[in-house]
């Protein structure tokens, strides 16, 4: 069983929940929704079949739905640097801290297989070193590159030109 209250790996914890929110994209979910999809006891555990059944059925909905996968990271430091810089207050942050920005940054890398099996195309990206306005033109390239290699499928398939 998995038990995502003393998982380490925030990120897993993070996609299982989405997974979860995802079943009810129609209505506000409650917890009483979000409990059903755990053992009765209560407890926030999935079992390890159940995970990866679920995790089958969400790769395929996102290979048809997801054209191109941009995530990106920075370093803890660049991370609360931007924040702060982008707030209006100064005041110590609860969540955004140097702890979880480590340990998002390194279950995405963990992860990284599984995004490439869940969308055709994919890129992790490290900002740590890059303005955003640089970000944004990298970005823009690769994702109008996929585009055009998606078009030129798509156009082959129409007209049966392999």
């Amino acid at each position: 069983m998995l038990n995502l209250l003393n998982q380490k790996n925030l990120f897993k914890k993070i996609f299982i929940m989405f997974l979860i929110f995802n079943k009810f994209p129609i209505r506000k979910i409650t917890i009483e929704d979000f409990m059903k999809n755990f053992n009765q006891d209560d407890n926030l555990y999935i079992s390890e079949n159940k995970y990866q059944e679920i995790k089958k059925k969400y790769k395929k909905i996102s290979k048809d739905l997801i054209d191109f996968l941009v995530v990106t990271y920075a370093d803890s430091l660049t991370s609360l640097k931007r924040d702060y810089l982008t707030s209006l207050s100064l005041e110590k942050r609860n969540f955004l801290n140097v702890h979880n920005i480590e340990e998002y940054n390194s279950s995405l890398k963990d992860l990284e297989d599984l995004f490439k099996e869940s969308v055709d195309d994919f890129v992790l990206f490290d900002t740590s070193s890059s303005s955003l306005n640089d970000v944004a033109v990298e970005i823009a390239s690769k994702i109008m590159s996929a585009i055009r290699k998606k078009y030129i499928r798509s156009f082959n398939d129409k007209y049966n030109l392999k």
